[in-house]
């Protein structure tokens, strides 16, 4: 499942899958008990109150030295979108 810029659902064409190999996961928890595992440099689509919302990740140099992908960093306290359309707030990061 994708999203587009607006946050709604879009279909997008797989055209490749990746298996590289990964290091240092990180666990979000969100508001709704949800624990979303993912590394560094994956993005996210999310909002925040206080800055610039859109595509984000833990880490986004390395978002960028992945992909070449300009991201924003994701926070405590930040919201991500989940599937059913809402916004949970990230509680917690480990």
């Amino acid at each position: 499942m994708s999203f587009d810029e607006e946050g709604e659902k879009a279909g997008f064409l797989v055209t490749e899958i990746e298996t590289p190999i990964r290091e240092g996961f990180f666990e979000l928890y969100l508001a709704d008990d949800t624990v979303l595992r993912v590394t560094n440099q994956h993005p996210m689509f999310f909002r925040s109150e206080e800055r610039e919302s859109g595509w984000g990740s833990i880490y986004p140099p390395a978002t960028y030295a992945e992909d070449g992908t300009y991201v924003y960093k994701i926070e405590q306290g930040d919201y991500l979108l989940k599937s059913d359309k809402q916004w949970y707030e990230i509680m917690d990061m480990e």
